[in-house]
């Protein structure tokens, strides 16, 4: 039984009914107000807490929704066997002030992206510069990912490659997993000047600036550091979805064989 309520503790009793639970999630300084009480299901939370945006000056970029919920656990815990008590207003603070903490502690994104990188359609290509479309397809219940890519050279001639990725944590890890897995190839194929195109505006925005969410952190230093080692010249930019249907394609097929790997 809730320590607090004397009411049945489930999951979503302990971290979004019960009373204190609202109260925290009530003065997190989120963009938008967040009504706990109406919570049916902890992974839906997770999942959309991504998109949630906290108020300025926090400081903090990166999913603030576990740290809420890791705190939540200890403020519970210290009550339960400690017979400690804290406040919805403190167990806010502690959980912002590390994961501010945390995320000052990541080293920075490598700044070494190839200066020709650019948002917007590069000028003047060079005749040997392969165009490439990338994509990734995320399922969240499997937290499965697929990938594709495709290499359209000066002459039309058509490259396509794929791969299937397991335990990936958000749709945008695999939109960046698609473009790593893409440089690789094109490294290892010898091409030497490549414009890589990508759905994934954040991604693409993420790459050129040289900032991205703390998850990406790793991928994203992968991708800084074989485009500026394997070519010559590099570029990355948006394509819409409309344009980008045969990567998509290769993603996803992908994906199934990412399920069918982790049945057997």
């Amino acid at each position: 039984m809730c320590t607090r309520s004397g009411d049945r503790e489930t999951t979503l009793h302990l971290f979004f009914h019960c009373r204190f639970a609202q109260e925290v999630w009530l003065q997190v300084p989120w963009e938008s107000t967040f009504d706990s009480s109406l919570s049916t299901s902890f992974v839906d939370e997770l999942t959309s807490a991504s998109r949630r945006r906290l108020l300025l000056p926090t400081g903090i970029t990166i999913n603030i929704f576990p740290w809420i919920i890791w705190f939540l656990w200890i403020s519970r815990n210290q009550l339960t066997f400690e017979r400690r008590k804290s406040t919805p207003s403190e167990t806010v603070s502690k959980a912002l002030r590390a994961a501010l903490e945390w995320e000052h502690a990541q080293p920075p994104v490598a700044a070494t992206i190839h200066r020709n990188h650019r948002l917007s359609q590069p000028i003047d290509l060079s005749p040997s510069t392969m165009i490439c479309n990338t994509d990734g397809a995320w399922r969240v219940e499997s937290r499965q990912a697929g990938t594709g890519w495709i290499f359209t050279s000066p002459t039309g001639a058509i490259t396509r490659g794929g791969k299937s990725h397991l335990n990936v944590s958000s749709a945008l890890m695999a939109e960046a997993l698609a473009v790593r897995d893409a440089l690789m190839h094109a490294s290892a194929l010898g091409f030497t000047s490549i414009w890589l195109r990508s759905d994934a505006q954040a991604l693409t925005k993420a790459i050129n600036s040289n900032q991205g969410p703390t998850e990406l952190h790793g991928v994203l230093s992968d991708i800084a550091s074989i485009s500026s080692s394997s070519f010559d010249f590099c570029s990355f930019s948006f394509v819409s979805r409309e344009m980008n249907g045969p990567a998509d394609l290769i993603a996803k097929a992908h994906l199934v064989l990412a399920n069918s790997s982790a049945v057997h």
